[in-house]
C-alpha cells in the first residue's frame, strides 16, 4: 500500500509527554492561547497511547486507496488536495472506517465524527 505524505513521530525518542498532540490540535485548530477546555477537548491528528508498555505516537499514514475511505458508506472521507479529509456532516459514526483502517488510528472523540486526520463539516 502506498502512502501520501504525512508527518512522522519517531517512537523512539517518545517520551509520553503528549507535547505532540497539544502542537497539533493548535496547528490545526487555530486555537489562539488557550489550548483545549470542557467545551472544546484537544482532539489532534497525532495521539500518543500505551502499547506493549510503551508511550507510543500514531498517526494517520494518509494511504493512497485508503481503506477507511473505501469502508464508508456515507463517502464521508474523501481525498482533498492531497490529504484525508472527514466531513463531519456526511459522518454517522457508523464506525467502519475504524475497522477498516489497517494502522488502528481512526477513533471517536466525543460528539465528533471519526477524526484520523482532516476534520470539516463545511468541507474545510
Amino acid at each position: 500500500m502506498k502512502l501520501l505524505p504525512f508527518v512522522i513521530a519517531d517512537k523512539e525518542k517518545c517520551t509520553g509527554c503528549r507535547v505532540c498532540e497539544i502542537a497539533c490540535h493548535s496547528y490545526h485548530h487555530n486555537v489562539g492561547k488557550t489550548i483545549g477546555t470542557v467545551t472544546g477537548p484537544i482532539i489532534p491528528k497525532l495521539f500518543v497511547t500505551r502499547k506493549s508498555g510503551a508511550m507510543v505516537p500514531v498517526q494517520c499514514h494518509q494511504c493512497e486507496g485508503a481503506p477507511c475511505a473505501r469502508a464508508c458508506a456515507h463517502k464521508a472521507i474523501h481525498m482533498e488536495d492531497g490529504r484525508l479529509v472527514i466531513d463531519t456532516g456526511q459522518c454517522n459514526n457508523c464506525r467502519d472506517c475504524i475497522e477498516a483502517c489497517p494502522f488502528e488510528v481512526i477513533n471517536l472523540a466525543p460528539a465528533k465524527a471519526a477524526d484520523p486526520c482532516v476534520s470539516s463539516s463545511e468541507g474545510e
